[in-house]
């Protein structure tokens, strides 16, 4: 998935951990209810996998461009 905008959805990836990567700017927002793992998120240069099920995400860069979660 590519956006440039922020990106909200019920559920990112497979319950299977297929590899499912999204890709926004680094002035979005990426929020799931439901994140399985091989899950990738990337916010131009940073990016991060999720190894665990995550419920409830909400993900952004801050001032320091790290990816926080919410």
């Amino acid at each position: 998935i590519k956006a440039r905008g922020n990106v909200t959805l019920k559920e990112l990836g497979t319950p299977n951990a297929s590899q499912t990567k999204v890709e926004v700017s680094e002035k979005s927002t990426i929020q799931a209810a439901l994140v399985h793992p091989g899950v990738t998120l990337r916010f131009e240069e940073q990016e991060y996998t999720f190894m665990d099920e995550k419920k409830g995400l909400q993900a952004h860069l801050n001032a320091e461009k790290a990816i926080v979660f919410n």
